[in-house]
């Protein structure tokens, strides 16, 4: 006999979770109204600077939260847990904007001060050129049941080791495989709920479009699936500039260097305090990389596989194939997240939905 539990989170818990991020991102908002206008009056020739002042503002909150200047501080909360996720978001955030900035390639809609606020202050991709309709709502709603669906199931998978193998190698692939889908999904919770939160006021696009379930191959995981917030202002900021110089393949490389420069800054901010994991330099770089390696040969394997005169994989088969690749190495982007508890954070404000085989009574 098969069993299906849903379990509500408890309303006091989830407040208490709910009540410092909520703080955390409305200072966050606020902060990033007052660079917007600071940065929109500043001299072009002097935008650079604030691709160091900010990160360099980020982390001595961080790694400082007691300082005088502390962010933490100054709102009264604990650097850790879901608050040091909105945190260290902005701080991203505020980079990327940066960057886009100082090199003159933010989006044409990004034409005025109230335009330019907007766009510096939100952690989604912004669509200015539609309007909100009512099945815009029930979709986002939608998904995001769905991925808080994704976690809570996932999430006991993880904690409860469901699958193992005297196989070391399929032990790892599996293990990295929860880990990939609960980031994914994760990303894609924390995405839909900010963009409920903003559908009043402006459409959004999602930033995540299940990289691990429909990829057709490497580039488009990266590029047109996988964070997107992330990527179009790497491809605006870095690729696109770059790609006439240096060319394709290593305007490629040149992004997933950056990404992981990134992604190292992210990952020193969310476990700097952090006593279930410490920050390991380099390791996460070290899984981008090899995803950019990838990106840059794909062309050429691509290529190969259609000379030999074999018929077109399944779909299925190359998404398979496309996750695959990076599995072997998926645990040094996902362990950390693992070990420093966010799995946890974020699984607080989703149902708990458990599966239970009972043994029905034998015959007479």
């Amino acid at each position: 006999m098969h069993t299906l539990t849903i379990d509500l989170p408890d309303y006091a818990n989830l407040l208490m979770h709910l009540t410092p991020m909520i703080n955390m991102a409305l200072f966050c908002i606020f902060a990033s109204v007052l660079f917007a206008i600071l940065i929109f009056f500043t001299p072009s020739r002097l935008h650079f600077v604030y691709c160091f002042l900010l990160p360099a503002y980020t982390v001595h909150s961080a790694t400082l939260a007691q300082s005088r200047w502390s962010m933490f501080r100054l709102v009264d909360i604990k650097p850790e847990g879901l608050p040091m996720m909105v945190w260290t978001a902005y701080g991203v955030l505020w980079t990327l904007r940066c960057a886009e900035v100082a090199s003159r390639t933010l989006p044409h809609q990004v034409n005025c001060l109230s335009r330019f606020i907007l766009y510096f202050s939100n952690a989604q991709i912004l669509d200015f050129d539609s309007k909100v309709t009512s099945n815009f709502m029930v979709s986002l709603l939608k998904e995001c049941l769905f991925s808080a669906s994704i976690i809570s199931i996932f999430k006991n998978l993880l904690k409860n080791d469901a699958f193992t193998s005297s196989i070391p190698l399929i032990n790892l692939l599996l293990h990295n495989l929860i880990c990939a889908v609960l980031t994914q999904e994760i990303l894609t919770f924390m995405s839909c709920l900010w963009r409920l939160a903003l559908s009043p006021f402006i459409a959004t696009k999602p930033m995540m479009k299940k990289p691990m379930f429909l990829s057709q191959g490497i580039r488009e995981f990266w590029g047109k699936r996988w964070n997107l917030l992330v990527h179009d202002s790497l491809k605006r900021s870095v690729h696109s500039p770059l790609k006439g110089v240096v060319g394709v393949a290593s305007s490629y490389l040149a992004v997933f260097f950056v990404s992981a420069v990134l992604h190292e800054y992210f990952f020193y901010l969310i476990l700097v305090n952090n006593s279930g994991a410490s920050y390991v330099p380099g390791k996460v770089s070290v899984f981008f990389l090899w995803n950019g390696v990838l990106c840059a040969l794909e062309p050429h394997v691509v290529d190969f596989y259609r000379r030999t005169g074999l018929p077109p994989m399944p779909r299925v088969i190359v998404t398979a194939f496309t996750v695959l690749s990076a599995l072997p190495l998926g645990g040094l982007f996902t362990d950390d997240w693992r070990d420093g508890g966010l799995f946890d954070d974020v699984a607080v404000l989703t149902p708990t939905i458990l599966f239970t085989v009972a043994a029905g009574r034998k015959g007479r």
